[in-house]
């Protein structure tokens, strides 16, 4: 039997467990740049729905270091979209209850 991999949707997926892990370093060090090495520099971070943008990659580096989060994540369940690759995660501190939504989004280039 042959079998035909999509790779990109690999990819997409190693890309979003690599987020994670790397968001969890930062968490746990203070050091923010293995996760942030991989933004664009015009990307944008929405924290919940009534949090204002972080725009540029330099605003974001700024959030992660003036309040950095106090808890790392599991990631739940994870799915490609049209845009990148999206996934469900709860915090380390309970992790069998779903949180919130990671969304990235993947520009060629």
């Amino acid at each position: 039997m042959d079998v035909l991999w999509n790779t990109r949707h690999l990819n997409l997926l190693a890309l979003l467990r690599n987020h994670v892990a790397d968001f969890n370093f930062g968490v746990r060090s203070g050091d923010w740049s293995l996760m942030l090495e991989r933004f664009a520099a015009d990307s944008e971070l929405l924290v919940g729905e009534s949090a204002a943008p972080f725009e540029g990659v330099g605003a974001i580096r700024s959030a992660y270091l003036d309040r950095p989060p106090d808890d790392e994540i599991v990631l739940l369940d994870a799915w490609e979209t049209a845009a990148g690759v999206s996934g469900t995660y709860a915090w380390g501190r309970e992790p069998d209850v779903a949180a919130g939504e990671l969304q990235l989004t993947v520009v060629d280039g």
